[in-house]
């Protein structure tokens, strides 16, 4: 990453509803702050636009707000969750977003 001022970083946790609902303010105040903006964690938000198993609620608000507000959906190249019951596939549950980030890859590497 080359040709940054400020890098905002954020760890987000979205728990799953109906505790918390993934709302548009919050995106767009933290997308309005100035530099460089990477949000990263559990949106709770699934699509299979980004290789998940399935679309849910949370991912189709996200890829309307992505639309709507400009900002990239970066997920990994692999599950980020396996669960401890073989009858249930591994999924992507943690991608990135990022606004003004000077970064030329396409998907998080996970460790």
């Amino acid at each position: 990453m080359t040709d940054h001022g400020i890098l905002i970083l954020v760890s987000v946790y979205l728990p799953l509803p109906p505790k918390k609902e993934l709302l548009r303010s919050y995106l767009e105040a933290l997308f309005a702050l100035e530099g460089a903006v990477i949000l990263s964690g559990d949106f709770n938000s699934k699509s299979t636009n980004w290789n998940c198993n399935y679309t849910n609620s949370n991912g189709r608000k996200m890829e309307v707000l992505a639309e709507d507000i400009h900002f990239n959906i970066v997920p990994p190249r692999s599950p980020t969750h396996y669960h401890n019951n073989d009858n249930y596939r591994p999924d992507i549950l943690d991608i990135a977003l990022m606004k003004e980030v000077a970064l030329k890859l396409s998907c998080i590497e996970t460790l």
